[in-house]
């Protein structure tokens, strides 16, 4: 991930409040610092910066930009993986699912990741949004999540993500 080299006004910085409705664990590859606030992560995203969440803890992802690294997000993970309230491995989350961008006015969601060489990688088995619609969000859509606002999403092993930008 490309940093911005200009000094960065500490009022343009965005945060994006991560937590999971009914437990289970995510993994978050950027080159930010998470910090755990009663259940929630808070991620400090500059302008331009981003944060990639999937289900995989280390290593590499043949089809994630390789600037991204995989770092554990949510402690008490006793599995790299995402999981659900189902026992098992979960393989119905993409490895790199989806991303999040600081932007001015907020947090941009992205449904995908940043493809090698280029692009954004849709995740294959989709991603679902709860609210504030009711809806499965199209190949590599972007939506603005307004400062104050939130969006809830639906993975496909059934975890809910809350995302609030702040």
């Amino acid at each position: 991930m490309t940093l911005p080299t200009e000094k960065v006004d500490v009022g343009s910085v965005s945060l994006a409040s991560v937590s999971l409705c009914g437990g289970g664990t995510l993994n978050l590859w950027s080159a930010g610092v998470a910090t755990e606030t009663e259940g929630e992560y808070t991620l400090a995203l500059a302008p331009h910066q981003a944060a990639v969440i999937g289900r995989q803890e280390g290593g590499e992802i043949e089809y994630l930009d390789p600037a991204y690294r995989p770092t554990q997000m949510l402690p008490g993970a006793q599995q790299p993986i995402v999981t659900c309230a189902r026992q098992g491995i979960d393989t119905c989350v993409s490895r790199g699912h989806f991303m999040l961008k600081g932007v001015v006015d907020g947090i941009l969601l992205v449904n995908g990741v940043p493809r090698r060489g280029g692009g954004i990688r849709t995740p294959l088995n989709g991603t679902f949004m709860l609210a504030p619609q009711n809806r499965t969000m199209t190949e590599a859509e972007e939506w603005l999540i307004p400062r104050g606002n939130s969006v809830r999403l639906l993975l496909p092993n059934q975890l809910i993500v809350c995302i609030a930008a702040n």
